[in-house]
């Protein structure tokens, strides 16, 4: 098919602009609401069509030009070439259209989102791949890995400990079959921690790293197959300890315990939180995928008593040191599948449930929850779309949403973080 012309009217969740070509509906990666564009045609599925951007004949209103010389290549970001708060105002609207469209749930009581204070520099933690001694990031739309120099999303800290490591190790140990790096920064103390995955076991002296690399704290080596988390710790050395403040409350966790990479923006998500659920001092609470009580503790506060469940184990380890390094005694924690939790406390009636899942949301939660027919259910979400699937399955139980709002915890990108408050 010869190059089309198109008008991008709208952006889609997973970052594309929208047009329409005789009535049919295409996607185009790193295009604005705005823009006339000149585009390919790559593939033609029944309901829509795939664009790739050949060129602009008009530019959007809302576009920058990208500060990082890699985007368009790297998968890292979708959005570098939109305005900021353009970003967030769509966002926005994606998440209601999401809500409306896939859990029929129309007249969304949406406040007005929470940008960043920093809409560049702002994670904490991040990995890397490393291939053929290539250190970087997966190039978009594959798994080949481009060379990266330094990420512009990234805390100034992260980009120096990655260099630093980089240039040691290939100078050093070219020979080590690294596959993934993970760095994140400890904001209490400002320094980092790295988890390195080895394909095979290695003799390996940590303590010579943690010399040479003077931005870490930490480092922790791990036998693990490409594409896994978890494996066999192998050696180690220093500090591996994560530490922020939150609330007044102190948090420390290891590197592979799932933590938000925005700390700022996590005050504002703990905010929002403790708002909607608007505690009474009588109230029991269940917070589900608790990880290492990011939410937990700050709820602990106001209320009677709150239990937090998680299925991993190390998150579960590190919120119950959490709860005893801030002196917290009204919690409890379980280490559990959060179905079976739900079991485990069935006869336990709960005022309040919090949840937040991973991408694929709480299916399984939400329908245990609903049969403890708690007074309130506040869910943090990261996915407008099964969000919306397990809101519609909370409406047929007999609740309904009264507030919602997106806080946007990854400016540059398509992902949306939101929460929704809703009341029996």
């Amino acid at each position: 098919m010869p190059p089309v012309t198109v008008d991008i009217t709208s952006l889609a969740y997973g970052g594309k602009g929208v047009g329409r070509i005789e009535g049919k509906v295409v996607f185009v990666p790193y295009t604005a609401p705005g823009d006339r564009a000149r585009i390919e045609i790559i593939s033609e599925k029944r309901g829509f069509l795939e664009g790739r951007l050949l060129d602009l004949i008009l530019h959007s209103s809302l576009r920058q030009s990208p500060p990082c010389p890699l985007f368009g290549r790297c998968g890292g970001c979708h959005w570098e070439h939109i305005q900021y708060l353009a970003q967030v105002d769509w966002k926005d609207r994606i998440f209601r259209e999401t809500i409306e469209r896939i859990g029929r749930i129309m007249d969304l009581p949406l406040e007005p989102p929470i940008p960043a204070a920093e809409p560049f520099r702002y994670r904490v933690k991040a990995q890397f791949h490393i291939e053929d001694h290539i250190w970087g990031f997966f190039e978009a739309g594959s798994h080949r890995v481009i060379e990266v120099g330094e990420c512009y999303l990234l805390d100034p800290v992260l980009n120096k400990t990655f260099i630093s490591l980089r240039n040691y190790i290939e100078e050093n140990q070219s020979g080590l079959p690294i596959h993934t790096v993970e760095i994140g920064k400890s904001n209490l103390d400002g320094r980092t921690v790295a988890l390195i995955q080895l394909k095979k076991k290695w003799d390996i002296r940590p303590e010579v790293i943690l010399t040479a690399v003077t931005e870490l704290k930490g480092i922790e080596f791990r036998v693990t197959p490409p594409g896994k988390r978890t494996g066999k710790v192998m050696s180690s050395a220093g500090d591996l300890s994560l530490i922020y403040r939150l609330k007044g409350l102190v948090f420390k966790s290891g590197i592979s315990t799932f933590s938000q990479a925005n700390i700022s923006q996590n005050l504002r998500l703990a905010e929002t939180v403790l708002e909607y659920a608007d505690i009474d001092t009588s109230d029991f609470i269940l917070d589900l995928y608790c990880g290492a009580g990011n939410l937990t503790l700050p709820l602990a506060g106001g209320c009677s008593k709150v239990i937090g469940v998680d299925s991993e184990q190390l998150a579960i380890k590190d919120a119950i040191s959490n709860a005893r390094a801030n002196s917290i005694k009204n919690v409890n924690f379980i280490c559990s599948h959060v179905s079976r939790g739900l079991m485990s406390i069935s006869k336990i009636l709960p005022d309040i449930v919090i949840l937040d899942p991973p991408r694929e949301g709480g299916l399984d939660a939400v329908r245990g929850i609903a049969g403890l027919k708690p007074k309130r259910v506040i869910y943090v979400s990261c996915n407008p779309s099964t969000l919306a699937r397990d809101l519609a399955v909370l409406i047929r139980e007999g609740y309904v949403v009264n507030r919602a709002r997106v806080i946007d915890m990854f400016p540059q990108t398509y992902h949306i973080e939101g929460v929704v408050k809703l009341q029996l």
